[in-house]
């Protein structure tokens, strides 16, 4: 996999338009964090959540190395 690296998406853009769903937005965030750091170490990845920078929505900036692949997601909740 380490060979196609070069051609993969390295930066997303995640948006959640809330709806039906009553929880808050800052437990997904939370969600996220937990969730993620276990599958992180169950896939033996790094993965680095932040507050997200400017804007005026909720949202958080994922960083991860993935394979030796760095990637980075932008998540905005749409509230």
């Amino acid at each position: 996999m380490s060979s196609d690296i070069q051609n993969t998406v390295k930066t997303r853009w995640v948006f959640y338009i809330p709806g039906y769903d009553p929880l808050h937005t800052r437990r997904y965030r939370e969600l996220y964090r937990t969730e993620g750091a276990a599958q992180a170490a169950i896939s033996n990845y790094q993965l680095t959540l932040s507050p997200k920078q400017g804007g005026c929505n909720y949202g958080w900036q994922v960083d991860s190395v993935i394979d030796g692949g760095a990637v980075h997601v932008d998540a905005e909740m749409l509230v």
